[in-house]
């Protein structure tokens, strides 16, 4: 993922763990920089062994089989199937 540079606005690809608050972070950044900071937008890539790119298309929600299907490999990786 590539984080933009276009000032006055600028992007941040951040590895964390859970229970870290993102807002909180860029406030902080920005206090200490002499500056203020507001975040625009948030985009989830990773959350526990769960991954953006294997995530169900949203063309496929109403694919009752693929929902089915992708239902039953999350259930394999946490284990519970």
């Amino acid at each position: 993922h590539e984080a933009p540079l276009s000032l006055p606005f600028f992007g941040l690809d951040v590895e964390c763990s859970g229970g870290t608050y993102i807002r909180t972070l860029i406030d902080d950044l920005a206090r200490e920089a002499g500056s203020c900071g507001h975040m625009v937008e948030l985009e989830r890539t990773r959350q526990g062994p769960f991954a953006l790119e294997d995530c169900l298309s949203s063309e496929s929600w109403g694919d009752f089989d693929a929902v089915c299907a992708h239902v039953e490999a999350s259930r394999a990786i946490v284990g519970d199937g």
